[in-house]
């Protein structure tokens, strides 16, 4: 039920059932399978004995700290195995003797590069399940917050900032920032499988492939970490003081939203003083939810760009 649920949000020639999707699904070995069911095997186990122990226990800063570094862990494993399953998407095609069949049509190159890139998230549906889970369980805090002194605390938060706004463009604020907070992990996923496509298309030497993927994990691993560690100091700790700390509206932006689009992926975000404090300490922070929805709207709209570009550059003919 919930399998075909799933699949009904894709197109038709992206659903398991169609001919290319089930070709490219139906070569991938039974062990490597295996790996990304336990894999995402833990982190669910992982999440459901949070969500336990939520269930016991009133402390909700424990719970978010017990989440955080699995949820943003089982992040990060995303998106870099949503790399490697694209990276060599040509190479597979022309080892299995497909590739220049599938360049004499006029379709079958785009249909199967698509297909390849949404196949990663057939791949990583359980994973990806897993995380939203989590994120949800975030989320439920936030409303937890919101909720507080008789359901006035949002009230409380917008009061005396910079522009001033209504309840009601609070509130509608709040709903972007928890509907990006959802899509960003597919979002970044689908990112990285579009730069995986991009390398397959233009790199045809498997040994450069593979160094230039570990060079965009390497990136991609140090934005995490600077984004967790400097954005926490720049932020967190900013709006934890007392004492105002002083650096440019710039660098502010720039650390929140390091935070928010490399870092923990806006997890810290969710606590309802913390987005309160930003709204009271940045120019127009208010419309931080806004800004961050539009931004991971757009950034799932250039990775299917980057995807349809690659692959018409694909299907040109090969120049002899």
């Amino acid at each position: 039920m919930l399998s075909r649920l799933w699949f009904s949000q894709f197109p038709e020639w992206a659903r398991p059932e169609h001919p290319i999707m089930r070709s490219i699904l139906g070569g991938i070995p039974e062990s490597q399978r295996r790996r990304r069911l336990l894999l995402a095997g833990l982190v669910i186990v992982g999440l459901f004995a949070v969500a336990v122990y939520a269930y016991v226990t009133t402390d909700a800063l424990v719970v978010r700290d017990l989440l955080y570094y699995p949820l943003v862990f089982a992040q990060v494993v995303a998106v870099i195995v949503g790399l490697t399953l694209t990276s060599n998407a040509v190479a597979t095609e022309e080892q299995r003797g497909t590739w220049d069949t599938l360049k004499l049509t006029l379709v079958g190159v785009p249909l199967t590069l698509r297909a390849r890139w949404i196949a990663v998230f057939h791949q990583l549906r359980w994973l990806l399940g897993a995380i939203i889970i989590g994120r949800i369980v975030y989320l439920g805090l936030l409303l937890s917050d919101i909720t507080e002194f008789q359901g006035r605390a949002l009230d409380l938060y917008i009061s005396g900032i910079s522009p001033e706004v209504s309840l009601d463009v609070a509130i509608l604020i709040m709903v972007a920032f928890m509907t990006a907070f959802v899509m960003q992990p597919v979002v970044a996923v689908a990112v990285s499988a579009a730069i995986g496509v991009i390398l397959s298309v233009t790199v045809r030497s498997r040994a450069m492939v593979f160094i230039l993927m570990l060079l965009v994990i390497g990136i991609y691993l140090a934005l995490v970490f600077v984004g967790v560690t400097f954005a926490n100091e720049q932020i967190l700790e900013r709006t934890q003081s007392l004492t105002q700390q002083d650096f440019s509206d710039t660098q502010g932006w720039g650390s929140l939203m390091l935070m928010a689009l490399a870092g923990d992926m806006g997890i810290k975000l969710t606590e309802l003083e913390t987005q309160g404090q930003i709204w009271a300490d940045f120019e127009y922070g208010i419309y931080f939810g806004a800004i961050y929805l539009a931004v991971v709207v757009i950034a799932g709209s250039i990775a299917n760009a980057l995807v349809v570009i690659s692959a018409k550059r694909a299907a040109k003919p090969t120049r002899t």
